[in-house]
Order: structure tokens, then sequence, then C-alpha cells
């Protein structure tokens, strides 16, 4: 691969550009790179991912349907998405949940059980 130049940041290719620059020039790019990293980790800490919730529940369920329009409401703040499942779509789900419901998950976790306090759900949603 002799005599082919790289254009990659930081490779001999990029470094031969750089050292072409004058100082005002090179005093440019410095400040460019740095406000595109800076740029880069404020997106990146603007926009964490969305947390996952996960309700089961079952038709003619009071409690959850409580539990559905809280989230409904709080989903609205952003910071999370969530859907329901019904236990009674599968068998399993129906023996492991059939006197828990609603149950609510974050990321995998078990958080509530029949009913959920909205303050300690966003309280749960920031770890």
């Amino acid at each position: 691969m002799e005599g082919r130049a790289s254009s990659k940041p930081g490779s001999a290719f990029s470094a031969d550009i750089l050292r072409g620059l004058g100082d005002s020039e090179l005093l440019l790019h410095k400040a460019f790179v740095m406000e595109m990293d800076w740029l880069a980790a404020l997106e990146s800490a603007r926009m964490p991912e969305p947390r996952s919730v996960v309700v089961y529940s079952r038709k003619g369920c009071h409690l959850c349907e409580v539990v559905k329009e809280s989230l409904a409401k709080l989903s609205r703040r952003g910071g999370f998405i969530w859907r329901e499942i019904d236990v009674d779509s599968d068998p399993e789900l129906r023996r492991q949940f059939n006197d828990e419901v609603p149950v609510v998950f974050i990321d995998g976790r078990k958080a509530f059980k029949y009913r959920m306090d909205e303050q300690e759900f966003l309280r749960k949603l920031t770890y």
C-alpha cells in the first residue's frame, strides 16, 4: 500500500495538511474540532435512550386502566416508551401474572404491581 495516502483524522495525510496551515488557520481548525466534540457530547447528553416500560394487564381490570392512564399522561413528558401486554394472550404470561396485574416493568425490572405512584415511577425512571 505504499504511496497511498489516508484521509482518516490523525493519519499522516491529515498531519501533512495541518502542517501546511498557518497559525491562524491551525487555530481555526482546532477550534472547529473542539466545537464539534462539544456539540457531539451535548447532543448525546441531551438525547439519552428512552427507557422501556411494559405494563402487563388484562381486559376488564380497573387497576390496569388506572396505571395505563398514568403512563399515557407521563409519557407526554418523554424519557420513556411504553407498551401493554395482555396476560391472557399467552398461557405462560397468564400463569406468571394471573393474580398480579397490573405489573409494570422498567427496562426489564419489575417496578410496580397492582398500583403505581406517579412520583415514584418518575423517581425510578431516573435510575
